[in-house]
This record gives C-alpha cells, sequence and structure tokens, in this order.
C-alpha cells in the first residue's frame, strides 16, 4: 500500500531548492525518503550535490550504449 503525503506549496515555495520549480522542490524534499528518478540534470545536480536519493537517467542509458 502507497502512502500519500500532503505538503502545502506555500511550505514548498519556502524551501532553498525552490529556484527549480514548485514541483521540483517537492521532489527535493521527497528525496529525502526516496529516490528521485530524473533526466533533469539541474534537479539531479541539486540533489547530489546535497547527498540525497537521486538517479539521472541519462547516466544509466550512458552505460548501456
Amino acid at each position: 500500500m502507497l502512502e500519500e503525503k500532503w505538503t502545502s506549496a506555500k511550505t514548498i515555495v519556502q524551501a532553498p531548492a525552490i529556484f527549480l520549480g514548485l514541483t521540483d522542490a517537492a521532489l527535493c524534499e521527497l528525496a529525502t525518503t526516496c529516490v528521485i528518478l530524473t533526466i533533469d540534470f539541474p534537479l539531479s545536480n541539486y540533489l547530489e550535490s546535497r547527498k540525497l536519493n537521486v538517479i539521472n537517467f541519462n547516466h544509466l542509458r550512458e552505460g548501456w550504449s
């Protein structure tokens, strides 16, 4: 069973990562407990720089070619 977590946009926009956008800022919050899979380099770079859980799918593809 999946658990839904709700955070108000007002809370998210106060996060330091808001320069990435509202959705990305929410993903930054989720990255503290979940792994984020993305092709968005600015997002993955930001998460990696903070030692959060992220996998850049493009890095996986490079290994397959």
